[in-house]
């Protein structure tokens, strides 16, 4: 095979994330990679909001570091976890409805 040319798309396999191929795997995946796009977010919300009144930060001890990142990420993935669920509800919702219009 040449190898400056590429598959044909319908050749090729589905993408983790096709959620009629892999249902579950593209809900979970979805959820940590909207959780890795909210880490940042939340972090710096988080660091915002501690101030600078000399309350302890996490920069004072490494094992806090740790455990701040461990709370932040467990947070993202919560909120992760809500965004996507609401996301597909919604979409299957007015799927559905787009589809009962269309046969009337």
């Amino acid at each position: 095979m040449n190898v400056f040319t590429t598959d044909h798309p319908m050749a090729s396999q589905p993408s983790c994330f096709d959620p009629q191929e892999y249902p579950w795997a593209s809900f979970f995946y979805s959820i940590l990679v909207v959780a890795l796009l909210l880490l940042p977010l939340l972090a710096g919300f988080v660091l915002y909001s501690i101030g600078n009144d000399g309350a302890v930060t996490p920069e004072d001890s490494p094992d806090s570091v740790l455990e701040f990142i461990t709370g932040v990420f467990a947070l993202s993935l919560f909120l992760a976890f809500g965004i996507v669920s609401a996301y597909r509800l919604l979409r299957w919702h007015f799927q559905r409805k787009q589809l009962a219009d269309v046969r009337l």
